[in-house]
């Protein structure tokens, strides 16, 4: 049995390093694990959406498609 897909974790991300990329597979790995009865092959407007609304809900600040992959970008603050 294969692992399962895990959302990245914006806490994960640094004021050095506060983007990470997601890989279409991973996009359509976390769809398709999300939505076993509606899977899909490519990344689509819908899985798109999808997954862009799952990262706000996640944490993330921003996240920006670039073809099929996507731009996470985490809110870090310096720390004083």
């Amino acid at each position: 049995m294969a692992r399962p897909f895990v959302f990245p974790d914006p806490k994960d991300r640094s004021v050095n390093s506060p983007t990470t990329i997601i890989s279409s597979a991973q996009v359509l790995g976390n769809y398709n694990q999300e939505h076993p009865d509606n899977k899909r092959e490519r990344v689509t407007d819908v899985v798109k959406e999808w997954f862009q609304e799952q990262a706000k809900e996640e944490g993330w600040s921003e996240s920006e498609f670039h073809g099929s992959d996507c731009l996470l970008v985490a809110d870090v603050k310096l720390g004083k």
